[in-house]
């Protein structure tokens, strides 16, 4: 990265995916995960039937993490089999405790209060839990705008029902700020554990 003609490092923090668990969720149970982030009334315009919640254990405090370094914070989700095809997977956003580790990073910065979240030990290893949201499908043409193409044949998100087709789903943690990045490993849901969701 350069900035007005200085180089300037970028300071990798990698965060490791431990572990993780599934389990469906209905529309009215969305803002328990997700607080003020719903987008509900969005959500539902465009025939979202449901949510999967992937409870995630991660190496490192990601909330710490962005506070010090004024890190923005996303989740990258598609399925494992069509890398080049752009969906709405789910919210971009890794939640903890009702809101998105972006407000809380907001939250801290406005007010100096933030959430102080308690670490516990998973297989010998010191973990951190965050949610990620899934929709369940993906029914609408929505138009892909060309900046977010990686097939350019692909006009529209695509469309997808994981109740009737599940998938291989893979999912990254990323971030980044001025002179930071956050990176994690990519973690792979298999079709089956889905599968096994809409059974319960």
């Amino acid at each position: 990265m350069t900035i007005i003609g200085c180089a300037v490092s970028v300071w990798t923090h990698r965060v490791t995916i431990t572990n993780y668990s599934i389990k469906k969720i209905k529309n009215s149970s969305f803002k328990s995960i997700t607080g003020e982030d719903t987008g509900r009334s969005w959500i539902e315009n465009w025939g979202v039937d449901g949510f999967i919640v992937v409870e995630i254990l991660a190496n490192k405090n990601i909330l710490d993490l962005t506070n010090k370094h004024s890190l923005n914070f996303y989740v990258d989700a598609w399925f494992c089999k069509q890398p080049n095809k752009i969906t709405h997977m789910g919210q971009p956003s890794l939640f903890v405790e009702g809101k998105s580790v972006n407000k809380w990073s907001v939250t801290s910065a406005l007010t100096g209060k933030k959430l102080d979240q308690i670490p516990f030990k998973y297989n010998g290893q010191t973990v951190y839990k965050y949610n990620i949201v899934l929709y369940q499908n993906w029914v609408k043409d929505l138009p892909l705008p060309d900046a977010f193409k990686k097939d350019k044949k692909q006009t529209v998100y695509l469309k997808y029902d994981l109740k009737d087709n599940p998938q291989d789903i893979c999912i990254s943690l990323s971030g980044g700020g001025m002179t930071s990045e956050i990176k994690s490993n990519v973690i792979i849901i298999p079709a089956s554990d889905i599968q096994k969701v809409f059974k319960q």
